[in-house]
């Protein structure tokens, strides 16, 4: 239990004393840690004592005397002890102070912590021993976990890979239960792709009475012997590949259809060098390995179960998590404009390696991986920030450069104008050659197109709505339309065609103007009609014509035959006008005037 006591004045006069002046100004802003230290040999003084920041920086180390005892003066702040054993003295375990979990120790200026003791104990020992068989040749490995309340609890601790006749030792082992997992291994587990990687089926150690609890003791010594299995016979597998895709930390697992009458029973993840660990949990085809992982091997474990019940493991590759460090080179980029292609150019040193990655981000979201260095910007990315990072991976290391640019809009150019066709009353008007003015022109082929094709109309300089049939009210007037193509990506482009006037609208004859007789004679008043026009006249002119002149003051739908018509053949022609349209003239039924009228001499 430590004790903490704030009034220390006769401790600061005693240091001040000691240090002079400079030091009891140091003594009045610190404050101090003791304690006693006891070692298994009764020789405390091999052991370190090491106090650090509880970020985990080093701040000081310190042996305590012959009598165990040891005191510090430490500036404030929160702090962790260790105490641990000489250099290569395995047979003593370490010891935090506060147990399993080190504790915080908040020093004051001025506190006076005492009680931080510490009690090193003996460390347990387990050989394993592989026992020799002249058949067996693939190696195995012996993972040690720990058993409370019986339950296992990983350890960590792994054995190099044991052929048949070696050993290995676990030393510094806490007192406490223990079971050994006997992992055998292929005898090749590497990253080559066409190695079958197969081995028997892992086991947990037990002993004679089928027990597979092994007790621990502190100072204790103790031997266990297991076996390397060998496969029986060759099982029907399927193909499995582990790989690193991107280069980003994220390993996916691709396994082939297993063959019939073969099930995949479990899948279980390892990481490590030289012995390799399950990682808890990981039971998927994809993981993503935290840094804590970088500088080990990755692979995985399917096993498998075929029709008469035998079981095999199938292993897959090992790839390497790779320990990323900034690159000694950069990389620059060529302008970075949407729609555009982008090409990322190293300088400076780069690792001599035969691949490099090149990973493209918009706004720190992958899009887009390769080996060639070039990318097609996307075009909704206008405004936002691009990212090139390159890798290059040698010895278990990646080096890793990246460059950023705002993404630019493109631009467009207009190549000619459109013109508008049936620009007529009547008519509906349309923009022709409205699409291959521009260059580059919108790709159509986008299953949802993102460009906006807009088309506003004038008519004498003043905007209107879009025309769906020309009225009367737009002929002889000035019509022309601006086209605007907005898309994403692309600065807006804007074009006007050429203004044209609006041509007059034509009025068609129906049925021919009417005359209300047959026959005539001098004397008679002929009556005509107007006759059918495709579009209501607004007006009407009549003129008679006798022999193909026109008959003076006769411009009516009536005609009273005189003496100065008899024997002639006349005829009414009749002209339709409307505003917006071309006037037009239809001729009636052509009539004989008798030429015998009563008085004639």
């Amino acid at each position: 239990m430590i004790r903490r006591s704030a009034p220390i004045a006769l401790v600061l006069a005693l240091l001040a004393s000691a240090l002079g002046t400079s030091g009891s100004a140091q003594a009045a802003d610190h404050g101090t840690m003791s304690g006693t230290v006891q070692h298994p040999s009764g020789d405390p003084t091999s052991v370190q004592i090491s106090i650090r920041h509880a970020s985990g920086q080093l701040v000081r180390t310190l042996r305590p005397q012959a009598d165990g005892r040891w005191s510090v003066v430490i500036a404030p702040g929160t702090y962790r002890v260790r105490f641990d054993p000489a250099s290569g003295d395995r047979s003593t375990l370490p010891q935090h102070w506060g147990g399993t979990t080190p504790a915080d120790l908040v020093v004051r200026a001025g506190d006076a912590i005492t009680g931080i003791d510490a009690r090193l104990e003996e460390a347990g020992r387990v050989t394993v021993n592989v026992a020799p068989d002249p058949e067996a040749s693939d190696p195995v490995q012996v993972r040690l976990v720990r058993v409370d309340d019986g339950a296992e609890v990983p350890t960590g601790l792994v054995s190099r890979r044991l052929r048949p006749g070696g050993s290995h030792v676990f030393d510094q082992l806490p007192a406490g239960t223990y079971r050994a997992h006997v992992d055998p291994l292929p005898a090749y587990l590497d990253a080559l792709e066409d190695i079958l990687r197969l081995s028997a089926p892992g086991y947990l150690w037990r002993d004679a009475d089928g027990r597979p609890d092994l007790t621990v003791t502190a100072g204790g010594r103790t031997a266990i012997r297991v076996s390397a299995p060998q496969l029986s016979g060759t099982p029907s597998f399927p193909s499995v590949y582990l790989r690193e895709r991107h280069r980003d930390g994220v390993f996916t697992l691709s396994t082939g259809t297993p063959p019939a009458g073969t099930s995949v029973v479990s899948r279980q993840w390892f990481a490590g060098r030289d012995g390799l660990l399950p990682l808890a949990g990981q039971d998927g085809t994809s993981f993503t390995a935290p840094p804590a992982l970088r500088g080990q091997d990755l692979t995985v474990r399917l096993l498998l179960r075929d029709r008469a019940g035998r079981e095999s493991a199938l292993w897959s590759n090992a790839v390497p998590v790779m320990d990323v460090v900034e690159s000694a080179g950069t990389v620059t980029l060529t302008p970075v404009v949407a729609d555009s292609l982008v090409q990322a150019e190293l300088s400076g040193t780069w690792p001599q390696v035969s691949h490099y990655l090149y990973r493209l981000f918009v706004d720190g979201r992958l899009i887009e991986s390769n080996g060639y260095a070039e990318f097609r910007v996307p075009r909704e990315a206008v405004g936002r920030t691009l990212t090139i990072e390159v890798a290059a991976d040698a010895q278990r290391v990646r080096h890793v450069a990246r460059a950023s640019a705002v993404v630019r809009p493109a631009s467009r150019r207009v190549v000619s104008r459109p013109s508008i066709r049936d620009a007529r009353v009547e008519s509906t008007p349309h923009l022709s050659n409205a699409w291959e003015i521009w260059n580059p022109v919108p790709d159509l082929n986008y299953i949802t197109p993102d460009f906006r094709f807009q088309r506003q109309w004038y008519l004498d300089g003043k905007p209107i709505a879009t025309p769906r049939k020309l009225s009367w009210r737009y002929g002889g007037r000035r019509l022309h339309a601006r086209v605007t193509l907005t898309q994403a990506g692309y600065r807006t482009v804007t074009v006007d065609t050429q203004p044209v006037t609006v041509q007059l609208g034509r009025i068609y004859s129906q049925v021919r103007p009417d005359l209300n007789t047959l026959m005539v004679s001098v004397g008679d008043t002929v009556r005509a009609s107007k006759g059918t026009w495709s579009v209501r006249p607004r007006s009407v002119r009549y003129q008679w014509y006798a022999d193909k002149k026109p008959i003076k003051d006769a411009s009516t739908s009536r005609l009273k035959v005189t003496k100065k018509l008899a024997g002639k053949r006349i005829r009414l022609k009749v002209t339709a006008g409307h505003p917006g349209y071309r006037s037009a003239t239809r001729w009636s039924d052509t009539l004989r005037v008798n030429p015998w009228y009563p008085g004639q001499r």
